[in-house]
C-alpha cells in the first residue's frame, strides 16, 4: 500500500500523533496516537500506539492536513470534495465542502484564522471558512499563470500571510491592502526592517537605533521626534553598534565584515576600518584607545583608535566556533567573549591572553590553560585543569576511591595503562580530571535525556540518516550557545562574587565568578518557557537592577543587589562545609583541583533573584535594551520593527515613530505618565502585563482586593466562634479585624490610626463604612433620646434648633390631558373666575325718541355727502342709508358690543339735540 502523505503533529496539550493517507478504499486514512507513557527507564521506553483509527473512503485520499488544537483532519480526494473528519469517528465525515470540479490535490488548515485552503488539479484555489463552511475566496487557475504542471507543493507563511505554490514555477499570493487587518494598518513601526540594536547617548539625551536595512536613526528622548536618519551601506544588515568612551562617535559593524566610525549628529563617516574577512561582525568594544571586534571568523581583532594607524592584529588564541558576544569590564581591564559552542573566554587587556575559560556544559569550575608550548595559538585542544601527578597509580587509587555514578569527574584507567601529558593536551578533555559537572544541574539532565533517547536509534549512511545526524549536531550546538554576556561594573571581583552574567539555553541566566578559583555561583530561569531564550540583557551602573528581554517579547526587571554577592555565597559555602563533615561517609562527590582530589563544598544557587515586574512588551523577540536609570527609563528594540520607551516601573510611554509625540519632564513622576497600552499588547497581553503597563489596578480591582482582604482576615477570626456567646465574640473579633486592617493601612500610608474611626469596604460596587470601635448601648440610647428631645443642633451656627426647609408643592392640573401623537397637550393658566353679565343701562323715553329723529337726520347728511362725492353720470344708491346704518349697528352676539353701540347712538342723539336747541 502506497502512502501519499504522512504527517506528524503535537498539540499544545502534549498529544503526539501521526496521520497517513493512501488512494486505496480500504485504508484510505490512518490516525495513530503515540503519546508516550512514562514507564520504566529511558532505555526501556519505546514508541507505542495508544489508540488508532482507520477510515474507509471511496476513491481514497490524495492529501491531508491535521490541526491538533482543533483535533480536525482535512482531506482532499479524487471525488472533488474537501472533507473534515474527527480522528475518532470513522463512520462519517464531520462536514463536506463542495465546489471543486477536479480532484483536490493540496489542503491546509489555518486554525488560528478559522480557514481551510484547498487546491485542485486545475489549479483552482479556494479559501473556506471553518465556522460556517462557506467559500470565502475563489481563484481560478486560468486567471493566474502557475505553469504547465500540477501543483506539487503548497506552503503558507503565517507571519506575512503569503501563500506559496510550486509547479514548474513558484507562485506567491500575497494579501491585498484592504484585506489587511486594522491592527496591521495601525501598527507603529520605528524602522521598516527588524531592529538589531538600540543605544542611549547621555550627553545629547538621544536614542540611536539601527536596523537590518542598514538605516541608523537618531531620536529625541524627551519628545520622540526623529532628528536624523542616514544609511550605513546599501543592502547590508547592521549587526553591531557601540559608542566610544566619549559618547561622540558611533561604531557600526555590518554583516559583510566592515566596521565604520560615524558622527551620528550629521551622518558623516569619520573612518572605515580595514576588513579582516567577509564574515559577520557580531560585537564591538572600545577600551584603552583600542577597538576590539569579533564575529564569525572566530577571532578577536584589535584596531588602534587612531586615524593615522590603519594596522590591526588578532589575538594569539581564538575560539573554536563563531563568537557571538563581547562584554567589557572597565574596573579590572578585562573583557569576556562568548562563542556558539558554549565557551566563555575571560581576556586580560594588558597581555591580550586568556585568563580563564568558563563552560557550563563541561564544568562549573574554571578551566585553566597549561604552560605547555604544544598548545599553539588555537584553542582547538584544551589542557586539563591543574597538574596531573606523575605517579599514575596514585591517581588511579584516588579516582577509584571516589568513583560515583552520579558525578562525572572520575578517572577509570585500564590496568597497567598510564596517561602522558602529551596525550592529554592533544585531546580535548581526554580525561575528566579537573572538571566537575554534577548531575543535578538542569542542562545536564536535559543533555543526558537527549543522549539516551538518541542512543537507541541506529543511523545508516543514506541521505535521510545523514540529515538526521547533521540536525542532531546543530541542535547540540544551539543548546550550548551563549546568547548574551554582561559584566557587572561595580562589584568587586573575587571567588565568592558573581560579576559575569550569561544568557544560555533553556531560558537560563548563569552567574559566574571570573576569579581563577571562582566558577558557577548561581543560575535561574528568566523566561516563561524553557523553549524560549534571553536575547537581551542590561544592568544599571550600580549593578543593582537587571533588565532581560526574551525571544517571546517579555521584559523583566530583577533586583540583583544581593544575588550571588560575597555575603550570600560565603553563607552558602559555610553551610555546606558544616554539613559535609556530618555526611562525609555518605557522600562520594569529588573533583580534582590543584593536583589533588577535594570534596566540593558549594552548590550553585538555583533560586531567581526578586522580580520587580514583568510585562509583555513586544509581540516578537526583544533584541536589544538600553537602560537609563538616572532618567528612570528603559528603551527596548524588537524584531517587530519597533522601539518602545518604558519607565522603570513598567509604564508604557510611547513608540518611536508614532504620530502623537510625548513630552517628558525630569525627574519623571508616575502621575504625569500617560495611561496607554500598545494595540498589539492589548490583544495578547495577560492581566498582569496590562495592570503593570497601566500603572496599577482599576477601581473594580481595588474593590475586589479590599473585599477579599477583609473576608480573608475576618474568616480566620470568625471560624472558631463560641456558640454560647456568639454576639459578644463577633463584636470583639470584628473590632480586632478592624484594628489589624487599620494598622496595615497606617503603615502603608504612614498615617496615624487615631485619626480614622471607620473603614470602607467595597461590596457589590458599593462602599460600606465599618466602625472601628463598638459603642456601648447606654451611650447610644442617651444620644438618641437627646436628639429626640432637643432636636439636631449645629456646632457651626450655634445652639440654634433648625429644621429642614420644605419646598412648596407644585400646582396640579385638574382634569384629563389630551394627547397629540406621543406628546401631551397641556394648557397652563392662572386661577380665574367666570365673567359676570353686563346689565343694559336704563334709557328714558325722551332720549329714545330724540334718538330716532337723530338717526334720520344722520342718514340724510350721509346721503348728501355721498351724492356730492359721486362723479357725473352715476346715480346714487337706491338702497336707503338707514338700512345700511341699521345693519352696521345691528346687535352682535356679544353683550359688550351691544352696549358699545348703544353708547355711541346716545352720544349722537345728544349732540343733534343740542344743535337744534
Amino acid at each position: 500500500m502506497k502512502h501519499f502523505n504522512v504527517m506528524y503533529a503535537i498539540s499544545m496539550q502534549g498529544l503526539e500523533c501521526f496521520v497517513s493517507c493512501s488512494v486505496t478504499d480500504d485504508k484510505s486514512l490512518n490516525f495513530f496516537d503515540i503519546t508516550p507513557k512514562v514507564a520504566g527507564t529511558i532505555q526501556e521506553q519505546h514508541i507505542s500506539i495508544n489508540r488508532s483509527s482507520t477510515f474507509r473512503i471511496r476513491k481514497g485520499v490524495l492529501c491531508l492536513d491535521y490541526d491538533p488544537d482543533w483535533n480536525l483532519i482535512v482531506t482532499g480526494s479524487r471525488d472533488c470534495d474537501v472533507k473534515m473528519w474527527n480522528p475518532f469517528v470513522v463512520d462519517k465525515s464531520s462536514a463536506v465542502l463542495k465546489g471543486h470540479r477536479f480532484a483536490v490535490i493540496q489542503v491546509q488548515v489555518r486554525g488560528g484564522d478559522h480557514q481551510i485552503i484547498s487546491v485542485s488539479k486545475d489549479k483552482n484555489i479556494r479559501v473556506w471558512d471553518l465556522r460556517d463552511y462557506s467559500c470565502k475566496q475563489n481563484i481560478h487557475g486560468r486567471n493566474v499563470n502557475l505553469g504547465l504542471l500540477d501543483v506539487s507543493a503548497m506552503y503558507f507563511n503565517k507571519r506575512h500571510k503569503d501563500l506559496i505554490l510550486a509547479t514548474n514555477l513558484i507562485g506567491v499570493f500575497r494579501p491585498r491592502n484592504p484585506s489587511v487587518s486594522l491592527y496591521k494598518r495601525q501598527k507603529i513601526k520605528t524602522h521598516n526592517k527588524p531592529i538589531s540594536s538600540v543605544l542611549y547617548n547621555p550627553i545629547f539625551e538621544q536614542i540611536v537605533t539601527g536596523s537590518d536595512d542598514a538605516t541608523i536613526c537618531i531620536w529625541d528622548l524627551k519628545t520622540g521626534i526623529k532628528l536624523m536618519q542616514f544609511c550605513a551601506e546599501v543592502d547590508v544588515e547592521i549587526t553591531a553598534m557601540a559608542f566610544d568612551p566619549t559618547n561622540r562617535r558611533l561604531a557600526t559593524g555590518l554583516h559583510n565584515g566592515s566596521i565604520a566610525l560615524w558622527n551620528f549628529n550629521n551622518g558623516a563617516c569619520l573612518r572605515r576600518l580595514k576588513k579582516t574577512s567577509n564574515l559577520e561582525i557580531t560585537s564591538i568594544v572600545f577600551c584603552k584607545s583600542r577597538i576590539f571586534s569579533a564575529g564569525w571568523d572566530k577571532n578577536i581583532t584589535v584596531y588602534n583608535d587612531s586615524y593615522d594607524d590603519e594596522s590591526f592584529r588578532k589575538f594569539r588564541r581564538s575560539h573554536g566556533d563563531d563568537v557571538i558576544n563581547l562584554a567589557h569590564r572597565k574596573r579590572d581591564s578585562v573583557f569576556a567573549s562568548a562563542s556558539y559552542d558554549g565557551d566563555i573566554f575571560v581576556w586580560s587587556l594588558d597581555t591580550e591572553d586568556v585568563l580563564v575559560v568558563l563552560n557550563m556544559n563541561e564544568s562549573i569550575l574554571p578551566i585553566h590553560f597549561g604552560t605547555n608550548s604544544s598548545l599553539g595559538t588555537k584553542l582547538d585542544t584544551y589542557p586539563t585543569k591543574g597538574e596531573i601527578p606523575h605517579n599514575n597509580s596514585e591517581v588511579k587509587k584516588k579516582a577509584n576511591a571516589w568513583t560515583s555514578s552520579s558525578v562525572s569527574p572520575t578517572i577509570n584507567l585500564p590496568k597497567g595503562e598510564h596517561i602522558s601529558s602529551e596525550e592529554t593536551h592533544n585531546k580535548k578533555y581526554s580525561t575528566n580530571i579537573g572538571l566537575w559537572l554534577p548531575d543535578y544541574l538542569p542542562w545536564v539532565k536535559e543533555r543526558k535525556f537527549c543522549d539516551d533517547s538518541d542512543s537507541s536509534k541506529e543511523y545508516n549512511d543514506d541521505a535521510s540518516d545523514l540529515f538526521a545526524k547533521q540536525k542532531k549536531h546543530n541542535n547540540t550546538h544551539a543548546n550550548k550557545a551563549i546568547n548574551k554576556l554582561h559584566l557587572l561594573q561595580e562589584r568587586q571581583s573575587d571567588q565568592n562574587t558573581a560579576v559575569l552574567l550569561a544568557a544560555v539555553s533553556l531560558g537560563l541566566v548563569v552567574a559566574w565568578s571570573i576569579h581563577q578559583k571562582g566558577g558557577l555561583l548561581g543560575y535561574f530561569d528568566a523566561t516563561q518557557d524553557k523553549n524560549e531564550a534571553v536575547l537581551a540583557m542590561e544592568s544599571d551602573d550600580e549593578s543593582e537592577l537587571l533588565m532581560t528581554g526574551d525571544s517571546r517579547g517579555y521584559i523583566k526587571m530583577w533586583d540583583i543587589t544581593s544575588y550571588c554577592d560575597q555575603r550570600s555565597v560565603l553563607q552558602r559555602r559555610n553551610f555546606f562545609e558544616a554539613n559535609a563533615t556530618h555526611d562525609s561517609q555518605k557522600s562520594s562527590e569529588c573533583c580534582f583541583v590543584d593536583g589533588r582530589f577535594t570534596r566540593p563544598t558549594y552548590i550553585p544557587f538555583d533560586q531567581a533573584p526578586p522580580l520587580r515586574w514583568a510585562i509583555r512588551g513586544h509581540i516578537n523577540a526583544v533584541t536589544s535594551i538600553a537602560f537609563m536609570k538616572k532618567k528612570a527609563l528603559v528603551a527596548t528594540a524588537s524584531t517587530d520593527c519597533s522601539v518602545r520607551l518604558w519607565s522603570t516601573l513598567g509604564r508604557y510611554i510611547g513608540t518611536f515613530g508614532q504620530k502623537s509625540l510625548w513630552r517628558l519632564q525630569f525627574p519623571i513622576k508616575e502621575k504625569h505618565l500617560p495611561v496607554a497600552i500598545p494595540e498589539d499588547i492589548r490583544r495578547v497581553g495577560s492581566p498582569t502585563s496590562l495592570r503593570v503597563i497601566k500603572g496599577g489596578c482599576h477601581a473594580q480591582w481595588k474593590q475586589i482586593k479590599n473585599a477579599v482582604n477583609f473576608v480573608g482576615k475576618a474568616g480566620a477570626f470568625f471560624h472558631t466562634v463560641n456558640p454560647l456567646k456568639p454576639k459578644e465574640e463577633i463584636k470583639e473579633r470584628f473590632s480586632e479585624v478592624n484594628k489589624i486592617l487599620l494598622q496595615e493601612i497606617s503603615v502603608k500610608n504612614r498615617t496615624s490610626t487615631s485619626r480614622k474611626n471607620s473603614l470602607t469596604v467595597w461590596l457589590d460596587d458599593s462602599p460600606h463604612s465599618i466602625s472601628t470601635a463598638t459603642e456601648p448601648h447606654e451611650k447610644i440610647e442617651r444620644t438618641y433620646s437627646h436628639l429626640a428631645k432637643e432636636g439636631i443642633q449645629s456646632s457651626v451656627l450655634g445652639q440654634i434648633n433648625y429644621k429642614p426647609k420644605k419646598r412648596h408643592k407644585k400646582a396640579q392640573i385638574n382634569g384629563g390631558i389630551r394627547w397629540s401623537d406621543k406628546y401631551p397637550i397641556v394648557y397652563c393658566s392662572l386661577p380665574c373666575h367666570e365673567i359676570d353679565p353686563i346689565s343694559e343701562p336704563y334709557m328714558p323715553n325722551y332720549i329714545r325718541k330724540k334718538g330716532q329723529s337723530s338717526i334720520k337726520h344722520a342718514n340724510t347728511v350721509i346721503t348728501r355727502h355721498r351724492t356730492s362725492a359721486l362723479p357725473r353720470g352715476i346715480s346714487s344708491l337706491e338702497r336707503p342709508i338707514s338700512s345700511t346704518i341699521t345693519k352696521t349697528l345691528s346687535p352682535c352676539s356679544s353683550v359688550s358690543t351691544t352696549t358699545r353701540n348703544t353708547k355711541t347712538l346716545s352720544s349722537i342723539s345728544l349732540a343733534t339735540t343740542s344743535r337744534e336747541l
